[in-house]
């Protein structure tokens, strides 16, 4: 095994970072936030270390202090996702076959991916430098397990030793990232378009550029040729925005708003992030309060899937669903259930295009 300090020294040499300390935390504070509970030298050493990235194309290592939580603080946000787990686990979703922290021996998370998986320590020793690695998918179904430090698991990741399962070719195209078995988003505007009829006139092209340069991210097609067909308007009751200088139907004004609650509520940390690569960005907001988005989770927008976040932040991701996939879902032309314990859309396929006064 590779001794700790040389792990991290190793690491950095591989993604070419100098190996200096850049930043200070104080431990002695952060693991009194864990109650006590004292975290693996390598992961301390990382921290200090190297600045925020992604490992392999997939993992990110949680930070104290992420979500702007004080940096005295390990869990920020985090502690909210081992409650959301407690919560899958009584209600029978998902597998859990390990105790969840601060339980005794409990899962305690190191790392995110950007397919909603979660990286965490088993807790179950004295000794932190002995807790092997363990994670599971976004549905919480199948989970697995690395006898080795964090950085270790690092190393082997970007060393093609692959810890992490490798998906059947048939689910990673050509430049995509891994999907792990699920179905990639399709654009089906085609579909959605023979469903609203061409009785409405062609709303004309729309200042893309401007927008996405506002965003710092590219929109998926559905979305583009949906908003340059159709315009901004109500898709059944969901507003849909778009680059529409009205700010009831301004994509900037609502994902202002989606970064406003970001910033002033810890259960919006849940479901926003600011404007990046695994943020959601909202494009439309239900009748009765829910925010329609994009779980932004890929560098190719066309392959984002969707996301529903509730008034309370509670969040539910489909993550093969394009938006054209789900509005024809919404609208009940596809059967697959995207209304979260909400009373399921029973009007048809109906849309009313704002027009300006």
């Amino acid at each position: 095994m590779i001794s700790l300090p040389d792990c991290v020294r190793r690491l950095a040499d591989l993604v070419g970072v100098s190996g200096e300390t850049v930043e200070r935390y104080d431990w002695a504070a952060i693991e009194s936030s864990l109650g006590g509970l004292g975290l693996p030298r390598d992961y301390r050493a990382f921290v200090e270390t190297f600045p925020p990235r992604e490992f392999g194309g997939k993992v990110s290592v949680i930070r104290p202090g992420h979500g702007n939580y004080p940096r005295s603080e390990y869990l920020g946000f985090y502690a909210h996702r081992l409650d959301d787990l407690r919560g899958w686990r009584e209600k029978g979703h998902g597998r859990f076959p390990y105790p969840i922290f601060p339980e005794a021996g409990g899962v305690l998370p190191w790392g995110r991916g950007n397919e909603g998986e979660l990286y965490f320590w088993l807790t179950d020793g004295q000794d932190p430098d002995s807790w092997p690695v363990v994670w599971t998918d976004r549905d919480k179904l199948d989970w697995q397990t690395y006898h080795g430090t964090m950085c270790e698991f690092l190393i082997g990741l970007l060393a093609t030793e692959e810890p992490v399962p490798a998906a059947p070719p048939a689910a990673r195209p050509a430049g995509s990232r891994p999907r792990w078995g699920r179905r990639l988003p399709e654009n089906q505007f085609a579909e959605l378009s023979g469903v609203l009829g061409g009785n409405l006139s062609p709303a004309g092209g729309h200042d893309w550029a401007d927008l996405e340069r506002y965003l710092g991210l590219s929109l998926p097609t559905d979305y583009r040729e949906f908003i340059d067909r159709y315009g901004t308007g109500t898709f059944c009751d969901i507003r849909i925005t778009g680059p529409d200088p009205c700010p009831e139907y301004d994509l900037r004004a609502l994902v202002h708003r989606e970064i406003e609650l970001a910033q002033s509520s810890p259960r919006a940390r849940l479901a926003f992030s600011d404007r990046e690569v695994g943020a959601v960005i909202a494009w439309g907001e239900t009748a009765d309060g829910w925010l329609c988005g994009w779980g932004a989770a890929d560098a190719d927008p066309d392959q984002w899937g969707t996301a529903m976040v509730s008034p309370d932040f509670n969040s539910a991701f489909y993550d093969e669903l394009s938006f054209s996939s789900f509005l024809l879902s919404y609208c009940g032309e596809r059967e697959y259930n995207v209304f979260f314990d909400r009373t399921p859309w029973t009007g048809g396929p109906t849309f009313t295009a704002h027009r300006h006064g």
